[in-house]
């Protein structure tokens, strides 16, 4: 008896064995025709960031989609995509040749079984890293931890000593903000810079390698990293409106060091870290010839103009007929032209070349940069309005949130939430009602941002909602009863 169970499990396990190979090899055939490519990738999160106006009904489906494009598995899907399509993953390549349907095992599944992988070193990243301007920027890597995320994007001025005064332990207050993680992001950074730029210019010598590597962690580059990859959008930080100039931008670059000490925290190794920060610097740092540094260029102030809030910097383009000649001037605020270009055979050429005249200008980008984050500071303050109490000015009591706004709208009427968490895309689906009808709907990673957007969803919606509310509370006349 004891030999037919054992039997019988032994065949179950078998049968699961090859389904789970067919639904392997599906799976990485929906991977190669469903996921985004990275450039597509890229466009979709230019897209949706900053701020987008949303027909009020396509809110929750827009938020759905952000959400999407920040989550791990997409992002590990478009990766697999382009290795795939590079034909990187030799195992998946040869898996992907089989035709489990045939008859006969053909020599595929001998070429599979018979094949060797070759490791070379520990690592098994790359060494060597493609330089594709059409791919840039490279995807900024996920952080597990939620503890360290929140700590890299909470800058000191956000705390307050007196916060941890009754706290046991004296080293909470260093560990509340992302000090140190930006003096261990400064550190790896500066390594794997070292690494990046010697392999681009193996001839310099000691004294130019330390000048360009100090270029390239100025401050006002890094801010404009943390401005182009949306970090600010979480930063947590208090700023005072007299506040110099160069203290801001040093603020702002402190998150974009923050999440490099944090990606170093959650356990991605040296290797891994010098290989994207290869990718982000190595096409700006590289010469490659005109045609990439032209359109690096206008790639990087894309990057960061179409994430900064409010942007007034935008290009436009001329033609005359009479020359036959393309003219496109990068325009700024109140009709400044930071930077022109002109070409004969078509406008997009001329569009790259005005953006290389603005992005090769040092002072025009620490302009940019500045005024981009006084615009930040100042949206933030008018969205985010704090109500500081006068004996302690240094943190904020209350927030005129969504949540707060819809309150008012209510009047008398209680509202209830509904949460639920979808573990398999790895969100949380946040519902408000209204005497049993539904009023909002937000999606975000956290409960907190998921109730925000609902409310704000519903606010949009108010107009609907609320002659809803109106129409049933009036008395209903009754009709006279003819005997």
């Amino acid at each position: 008896m004891a030999s037919n169970e054992v039997l019988a499990t032994l065949c179950e396990d078998l049968q699961l064995s090859k389904s789970a190979i067919s639904q392997i090899q599906a799976t990485f055939a929906q991977i190669g025709q469903r996921a985004p490519t990275p450039e597509t990738y890229n466009e979709l999160v230019r897209l949706t960031s900053g701020d987008v106006h949303v027909d009020p009904e396509l809110a929750a489906l827009f938020d759905r989609t952000k959400v999407y494009l920040n989550s791990s598995q997409v992002k590990v899907a478009v990766r697999l995509r382009e290795l795939m399509e590079q034909h990187q993953l030799p195992v998946i390549d040869a898996l992907q040749k089989i035709n489990f349907k045939a008859p006969r095992p053909g020599k595929e599944v001998t070429q599979f079984l018979d094949w060797e992988p070759s490791v070379k070193g520990s690592s098994t990243t790359p060494k060597t890293i493609t330089d594709d301007a059409a791919a840039w920027p490279p995807i900024l890597p996920s952080i597990s931890s939620d503890v360290l995320l929140l700590r890299a994007l909470t800058d000191k001025s956000w705390r307050s000593p007196s916060d941890f005064i009754e706290s046991s332990e004296f080293n909470d207050f260093s560990r509340a903000h992302n000090g140190k993680l930006a003096v261990k992001g400064a550190s790896v950074l500066r390594l794997a810079l070292v690494d990046v730029i010697d392999e681009a210019y193996p001839f310099i010598g000691a004294e130019e390698l330390n000048y360009l590597v100090n270029q390239a962690i100025n401050e006002t580059a890094l801010a404009k990293f943390a401005l182009g990859y949306n970090l600010l959008d979480s930063y947590r930080y208090c700023l005072s409106d007299q506040l110099p100039e160069s203290e801001k931008v040093s603020l702002v670059a402190r998150v974009f060091l923050a999440y490099i000490g944090a990606l170093a925290a959650d356990s991605y190794s040296v290797e891994a870290i010098t290989k994207w920060i290869g990718k982000l610097y190595k096409p700006l740092l590289k010469d490659l010839g005109e045609f990439t540094i032209l359109s690096m260029a206008e790639n990087e102030l894309n990057f960061f103009i179409n994430s900064t809030p409010e942007n007034t910097l935008e290009f436009k383009e001329t033609f005359d007929d009479d020359l036959g000649v393309h003219t496109c001037e990068v325009v700024y605020g109140e009709g400044e032209v930071l930077g022109s270009g002109t070409d004969s055979e078509s406008a997009a050429n001329a569009r790259q070349k005005a953006a290389f005249a603005v992005v090769g200008d040092a002072n025009q980008m620490t302009k940019i940069v500045r005024e981009s984050i006084n615009r930040y500071v100042q949206k933030s303050k008018t969205t985010e309005q704090f109500v500081v109490d006068s004996a302690n000015g240094a943190s904020p009591l209350t927030l005129a949130s969504p949540l707060m706004q819809l309150k008012q709208k209510l009047d008398e009427n209680t509202m209830t939430a509904n949460v639920v968490y979808n573990p398999i895309a790895q969100e949380i689906v946040a519902t408000i009602y209204v005497k049993g009808v539904s009023i909002g709907e937000g999606v975000d990673t956290t409960k907190k941002g998921a109730l925000a957007k609902a409310a704000q969803h519903a606010n949009e919606r108010s107009g609907s909602w609320q002659s809803w509310f109106t129409a049933i509370k009036k008395p209903v006349k009754k009709a006279a009863l003819n005997y």
